[in-house]
């Protein structure tokens, strides 16, 4: 909640004075709640408008494959489970 509060006309340094409040006094639960000023969704490019990242190889020393990295987060779950996130438009 206190990302918002950087984007005020008080700019950083508002946002730093109301993260130490938020976390400090408040223990996060102030009674209030900032909002961004536009919905995440229209802050977004088009996949379209972007090139696709080409990630190297993993080399088992820094960087793991992704089996091997699920693996070893202990994350129990059916291999054959439906998606729950879905697009209504993949375009």
């Amino acid at each position: 909640n206190f990302r918002p509060s950087f984007a005020t006309p008080l700019g950083i340094f508002g946002g730093i004075i109301y993260t130490a409040l938020y976390f400090f006094p408040f223990r996060g639960r102030e009674p209030f709640t900032l909002r961004n000023r536009k919905p995440d969704h229209a802050t977004l490019k088009k996949a379209k408008d972007c090139k696709p990242i080409q990630y190297p190889k993993p080399d088992n020393k820094i960087s793991f494959d992704l089996l091997s990295s699920v693996a070893l987060t202990n994350t129990n779950h059916d291999h054959d489970q439906p998606s729950h996130l879905t697009l209504k438009n993949d375009s």
